[in-house]
């Protein structure tokens, strides 16, 4: 059974489900399960290009910001720590797109991947979502801007 997630969470959530099981096929792809990892690499990319980016965008430009209403969020370990992934998580895939147009093997660049978006994705499933459900009320993330499902 997953976390209790508020209803204003609930999109965030399932659009990391989905991330998840990228992370879960770029992992696979290294053990050699399922697609070659140049194609599992493309395929995430592709994934990333449809809705990726926009959604760590979203997390940083609404969900903080909203958050950022009811306390300091410089000082929030859980929420620096949270930034500090989204950076690293796309400085990993901007090195796995330039590698696969140079043909370099990705297997090390996805295997990395993999691991880092897992991690990324159980922080912020753990840490902070159950933070912001605590100190923000249920209405602001009631009125936080529409997320497609």
């Amino acid at each position: 059974m997953g976390l209790p997630r508020h209803p204003g969470l609930q999109p965030l959530s399932r659009q990391h489900r989905d991330l998840l099981v990228q992370a879960h096929d770029l992992r696979d792809a290294v053990k050699g399960i399922g697609p070659s990892p140049p194609e599992a690499a493309r395929r995430f990319l592709r994934f990333w290009a449809r809705c990726g980016e926009d959604h760590l965008r979203y997390e940083e430009n609404e969900l903080v910001a909203c958050y950022a209403n009811h306390c300091d969020i410089q000082h929030d370990d859980a929420i620096q720590t949270m930034l500090r992934q989204h950076t690293a998580i796309r400085h990993a895939i901007e090195q796995l797109a330039e590698g696969l147009g140079r043909h370099h093997d990705p297997t090390v660049l996805i295997k990395a991947l993999g691991e880092v978006l897992e991690v990324h994705i159980r922080h912020e499933e753990r840490v902070v979502f159950p933070q912001i459900q605590e100190r923000v009320p249920g209405a602001e993330l009631l009125a936080l801007p529409p997320r497609s499902q």
